[in-house]
């Protein structure tokens, strides 16, 4: 499903959904910015729809750039989690 990259940008200034919901909207309309904006915002990368997909798998037919972010913050978040679960043992 394609969404308008500029018929989310109302719902999420509305605060309404969470700004996952936006990431994988921004990822697969190819908003380079928005993605950014979400990702500095705490966006999950790791967040899937309901495909299984993630951001960067939906950002797949997209701009070089966006799929360069969205690798660089799903390897981070990764590493955080297997921090935090290595420090639970």
């Amino acid at each position: 499903m394609q969404q308008d990259a500029k018929g989310y940008h109302p719902m999420l200034e509305s605060g309404k959904a969470p700004k996952n919901v936006y990431l994988l909207l921004a990822a697969e309309s190819g908003d380079f910015e928005r993605v950014v904006e979400l990702l500095a915002a705490g966006a999950d990368p790791l967040v899937k729809n309901q495909q299984g997909k993630n951001a960067l798998q939906l950002a797949d037919r997209i701009a070089i750039r966006t799929r360069r972010v969205l690798a660089a913050a799903i390897r981070e978040a990764a590493a955080q989690a297997a921090a935090a679960a290595a420090a639970d043992c």
